[in-house]
């Protein structure tokens, strides 16, 4: 056995921006999956499960394949936005058919431009060469029209200092009235005749190019910040252009927390059947056998060995038995650490961190070591966890709800605790004792406690089964991560 500091082992990166995902999901199959069913085109998941991962696997996938590809983060979304960074509050006073309107026009503005970006292959020659007339005057009429809306949305811009109001964006106030091309072909029309203008030439371009956008973390960008609802529209929209123009030759994929899905449709329910049919949700813990390597696990050993050239040789199983102990407290380690995470690989490489930090002169992670960096390793988990309720808590309400919880000072406790400390509280948000013990539950705070025939008990968590509810009657349990930062136990 090789004996490596733990200092020096490289895990790899919990952001999937900076880490390679070339072995990320061979045990879970989602992307054979993405690739096969072009109909799925919304990934779901946890904070830190992955997703961003799947999507830049199948990205760069299909980039090797010949598509056009472009994948947009969050912070690049105002660039991109028209190239003329429209006034937020502009967007928000839209009605809803007007916003659709909106949102096509700008997805076909970037399906647009990532076409035009495509340089001509060997490959694509051999698709051009049968209809050349075909390809390029479609080409050079799309090239046209996106620069004439641009270039013309900039003007609009400086003549009314900075600012869009929707009415001027929709009421032929804007002037577009500019050659396209050759022919004396004005436009100066509404979003919805631009956009059928639009569709045209990329319903062309697709024949020959296939395209591959992404959008990553869409809950992040700033014209949803002030409402998540906007979501579901862009969302329809996305659909429309997946199923209407780009059919089997490529797709517009948005990556998505579950926690914003889950709002969007507990406000709408209109999404179930398109989160049924159309979306992939990570879940690690689907195919947990007790009697194997858990995929979560087995992802992170796979890290280290692709990290490590002295591990190289190693399979992950044997990598596991070689660096790990057998039980932490009596659990097996496995589920120790499963326990302890949300099933995100981002929270074992956060605890496997937080070890090599403390004993980088060790050669193996011991139950010493797991036990002694609980503090700090909570301390994450409870951070990450209050940065994502955000949807509908204020910060006051934030923390009173915590609180609940610490002056519980209780693993295990019933929903008659809960109420004894709920109802000291002033909440802004006004829960009922049923609505707060849901709202901890869907966001993973607490688990229920079953038990089976012979009476051994069963922790159930929301991102673990997926659509349970929570039952109030049975005896509750907080979540493992939390327990040592709130109540220190």
């Amino acid at each position: 056995m090789i004996k490596q500091k733990l200092g020096d082992i490289k895990i790899g990166y919990s952001d999937a921006k900076t880490d390679d995902n070339k072995y990320y999901f061979d045990g879970l199959k989602y992307l054979e999956i993405l690739e096969k069913d072009n109909k799925k085109f919304i990934i779901l998941g946890e904070k830190g499960s992955g997703k961003t991962c799947l999507a830049l696997g199948y990205k760069n996938k299909q980039e090797s394949e010949g598509a056009s590809v472009k994948m947009i983060y969050s912070s690049e979304m105002s660039e991109e936005m028209i190239s003329c960074d429209i006034v937020i509050k502009s967007v928000e006073s839209m009605d809803g058919n007007k916003l659709i309107s909106f949102y096509k026009y700008y997805l076909l503005i970037i399906v647009g431009k990532t076409l035009l970006d495509k340089r001509i292959s060997f490959q694509l020659l051999k698709k051009i060469i049968k209809h050349p007339i075909k390809y390029f005057f479609n080409k050079f009429r799309l090239k046209c029209i996106i620069e004439t809306c641009e270039s013309n949305f900039k003007l609009a811009k400086i003549e009314n200092n900075g600012e869009f109001q929707a009415g001027q964006l929709l009421n032929n106030s804007i002037n577009l009235n500019s050659k396209v091309g050759f022919l004396h072909t004005y436009v100066n029309k509404e979003f919805s005749s631009i956009n059928n203008k639009i569709e045209k030439y990329i319903k062309v371009l697709t024949e020959y190019i296939s395209i591959v956008l992404v959008f990553d973390d869409l809950e992040d960008y700033e014209i949803f910040s002030n409402n998540k609802m906007q979501i579901e529209k862009f969302i329809y929209v996305v659909q429309e252009i997946n199923d209407k123009l780009i059919g089997n030759n490529g797709r517009v994929i948005v990556v998505l927390k579950n926690n914003i899905f889950e709002h969007i449709n507990s406000r709408s329910n209109n999404l179930n059947k398109i989160k049924a049919d159309r979306s992939i949700e990570i879940n690690w813990n689907k195919n947990y056998n007790e009697n194997s390597l858990p995929p979560l696990i087995e992802l992170i050993m796979m890290k280290i060995i692709n990290n490590n050239p002295c591990y190289q040789k190693y399979k992950p199983d044997k990598l596991y038995n070689s660096l790990f102990p057998t039980n932490v407290k009596g659990i097996p380690i496995k589920q120790y650490i499963i326990n302890a995470t949300y099933g995100r690989p981002r929270d074992i490489i956060m605890m496997l961190t937080e070890i090599q930090s403390m004993f980088p002169d060790e050669t193996k992670f011991t139950e010493y070591h797991f036990l002694n960096t609980r503090s700090q390793y909570s301390r994450y988990f409870f951070r990450e966890l209050e940065n994502d309720l955000t949807v509908d808590l204020s910060v006051n309400d934030k923390k009173l709800l915590f609180d609940v919880f610490r002056n519980i000072g209780q693993f295990k406790f019933d929903k008659k605790k809960i109420l004894e400390y709920f109802e000291t509280m002033n909440f802004e948000k006004k829960f009922t004792i049923d609505e707060f013990i849901d709202y901890c539950f869907d966001n993973n705070i607490i688990g229920y406690i079953s038990q089976d025939a012979k009476g051994k008990e069963h922790y159930n968590w929301k991102y673990i089964q997926t659509g349970i509810k929570c039952d109030k009657d049975k005896k509750l349990a907080l979540h493992n991560g939390l327990v040592k930062y709130l109540i220190g136990k």
